[in-house]
């Protein structure tokens, strides 16, 4: 439907490596889905994305550590994700209209 579900973000964030408690993921929800709607549509996305590049990199020390902002290769998995779920949404909808073919973006 163009948009991610809470459960889905979080099931690609800890597929990434970036688990949170509930209540941390609580605050990335609320400041990411600024329409409250309980969802993450591509716009609310990117606008994170924007704000995560602005994040200081992360550190490498010795020790288990949390990350901190988003890597380029985070950044482009990301993007690739989104880039699979626009066909895909794309390709519902032109099928339900009856046209089966799938434009590449």
């Amino acid at each position: 439907d163009g948009s991610l579900e809470s459960y889905e973000l979080r099931d690609g964030l800890k597929q990434l490596g970036l688990e949170c408690t509930d209540e941390e993921f609580d605050i990335v929800m609320a400041r990411i889905d600024k329409d409250g709607g309980g969802d993450v549509s591509l716009k609310e996305f990117d606008r994170a994305l924007k704000v995560a590049e602005k994040l200081p990199p992360k550190k490498k020390d010795k020790g288990p550590q949390k990350k901190i902002g988003l890597t380029d290769e985070d950044r482009e998995e990301f993007r690739q994700i989104f880039c699979l779920f626009k066909q895909l949404c794309r390709q519902r909808a032109s099928e339900a209209s009856g046209d089966n073919d799938l434009e590449l973006v």
